[in-house]
């Protein structure tokens, strides 16, 4: 493997300069929420001078108060240089450097985190551009949406899921190819902040300098990456997919009749009844039960709101455990009471109908 097979993608050969390097404060704690008067900073003029747009902070809006993105505003007012790898010819060729002072241990362990980051959110970022240039999704995702008597759905809806998920995939893929891009220069910004502010602190910092130390913890991040990191040569061409097409047992078995029955779990009652011969279905009897119905579910509604706004009073009060009235036992020993009362059928259902629930005429009107 030659030092080329190592680059993920073609960068240009050289790190731009623009101007005199401002003085550093390299502390993270020190960067501002928010920077002002941005259309006028270094980080902006920077920005513009990147012609081609290579960097991934163009992806962004910067008159933001996200902190990630003030940081990378900011260390790039301070650095004045682009964060862009340089060729690896002039890697080694800064490498060679001979310097007359020599960074911490603390600092070596700091740099080669950060570029061995780099690698990995480069091999990933390949990865997914990859696939995503293939319209492969290399994630499932999915919608909890149930649906009532799936099975009889249309060919066509059921298209119309897969197609939405493998698109919501492949836009998922897209926007964390900026994302890493983003985390990558970043994490290059604060290398080269930080070296910057070693060497000044030693007393000793010159740009030669800091090519060396950039250089050589580059280089070292990168050949410990290789060693430990398993990196694969996926062949995309025979990767499938991961979003796959949901679609009834019948559909797969590419059965012509369409299943008669309409499964429904709320119907099993009311299809015992029938089977007992327990339910009517004479008009008038009908009419008349329907409306009593109606009459019933709206009073049981006002008695759920008048119950809620009686627990409310009850649990607004300071010290429930001393309210008693009339003789009635305290607020606990009540509670006890209601538990075992409503171990019927009728007192469980009355019980689940809080005061938010819709009343009987609101769930009619979601049904038809």
């Amino acid at each position: 493997m030659n030092d080329d097979d190592l680059f993920d993608e073609p960068i240009p050969s050289t790190q731009p300069k623009i101007g005199e390097r401002r003085k550093i404060n390299s502390s993270p704690e020190g960067l501002p929420t928010k920077i002002s008067k941005l259309q006028s900073t270094i980080a902006t003029k920077l920005i513009e001078n990147d012609i081609n747009k290579v960097l991934s902070i163009h992806q962004f809006n910067i008159q933001t108060d996200d902190p990630s993105v003030n940081e990378y505003l900011k260390l790039l007012e301070q650095t004045n240089v682009l964060p862009i790898i340089p060729h690896i010819e002039e890697l080694k060729k800064a490498a060679l450097h001979q310097p007359n002072v020599q960074l911490n241990n603390t600092s070596y362990i700091y740099l080669i985190r950060n570029f061995m980051s780099v690698f990995q959110a480069k091999y990933s970022q390949n990865n997914l551009q990859e696939a995503t240039e293939r319209e492969i999704c290399v994630t499932n995702p999915q919608a909890k949406l149930s649906l009532p008597n799936f099975h009889l759905l249309p060919a066509e809806t059921l298209t119309k899921f897969t197609k939405l998920r493998k698109s919501m995939g492949l836009q998922i893929q897209a926007a964390a190819q900026e994302g890493m891009e983003f985390n990558s220069e970043l994490l290059i910004l604060r290398n080269i902040n930080h070296i910057t502010d070693e060497l000044k602190q030693l007393n000793d910092y010159s740009t030669d300098n800091l090519s060396h130390f950039f250089s050589i913890t580059y280089l070292k991040a990168e050949c410990e990456f290789v060693k430990k990191f398993n990196i694969k040569c996926i062949d995309w061409n025979e990767r499938k997919c991961k979003v796959s097409h949901a679609e009834p047992e019948w559909r797969k078995q590419k059965q012509k009749v369409v299943p008669q029955e309409a499964f429904n779990l709320y119907s099993r009652e009311i299809s015992n009844r029938i089977e007992n011969n327990q339910e009517s279905f004479d008009g008038n009897t009908v009419s008349s039960t329907y409306q009593d119905f109606i009459n019933q579910g709206t009073l049981s509604s006002q008695r759920m709101r008048e119950k809620g706004m009686k627990k409310n009073l009850y649990r607004n009060q300071s010290h429930p455990e001393q309210i008693e009235s009339h003789g009635r036992k305290t607020l606990e020993a009540r509670r006890r009471n209601n538990y075992n009362e409503n171990q019927s059928v009728e007192r469980r259902q009355s019980v689940r109908r809080e005061s938010k629930e819709p009343t009987i005429r609101q769930q009619l009107s979601r049904i038809k």
